[in-house]
């Protein structure tokens, strides 16, 4: 089974996100063990070939990543206010040999803290299409493929329900109240 990967160790500042993104690594979890077995260092390197690819516009989104699931992560980021998420260094993928696509895996996603007023503002894709250039995060090309923003808009619209919020909770009450606790 092929471990998810990280695509930045610290090489630049956060905040100098041009030069994070260009000077960027692709690592893998658990590198040692991935490298010392043929198959998963192969699966690695297929990994690594595809992110390259993104960060360089070679492919579509579509080739790239399982664009359901990465909808799906983006819509929930964006309800749950956890755009943090999104940047370069915090995102992190799973290589699905099966599909031979990308999968994200949620990873430093804070939130707004206490800011409710946060859930009045326009949604992160507006801000992207609206001020240009909105900043040089690569998610951001991922805005601008039709169809990963066909299934983006139905799941943002059916986890932004209060009805699938309010089944949600209520599912995780006991979790939600163990954690509260502290």
């Amino acid at each position: 089974m092929a471990r998810h990967f990280e695509v930045n160790k610290g090489l630049a500042p956060a905040s100098n996100k041009e030069r994070a993104l260009w000077t960027s690594r692709i690592e893998a979890f658990k590198a040692k063990r991935t490298f010392n077995d043929t198959t998963l260092h192969a699966q690695f390197q297929i990994a690594q070939n595809l992110i390259l690819q993104f960060k360089y516009g070679l492919k579509s989104t579509s080739e790239i990543f399982d664009i359901d699931k990465l909808a799906k992560f983006m819509a929930i980021s964006e309800v749950c206010l956890a755009h943090h998420s999104l940047t370069w260094h915090n995102q992190r993928f799973y290589y699905n040999p099966v599909i031979g696509l990308l999968e994200p895996i949620g990873f430093d996603c804070s939130v707004l803290g206490d800011d409710v007023g946060a859930f009045t503002k326009p949604l992160y894709a507006q801000g992207v299409y609206t001020n240009p250039p909105y900043s040089s995060e690569p998610i951001h090309s991922i805005l601008e493929d039709k169809d990963f923003l066909i299934k983006y808009f139905t799941y943002l619209d059916a986890y932004s329900k209060s009805d699938f919020i309010d089944t949600y909770l209520a599912l995780r009450d006991r979790e939600i109240r163990k954690r509260n606790a502290f």
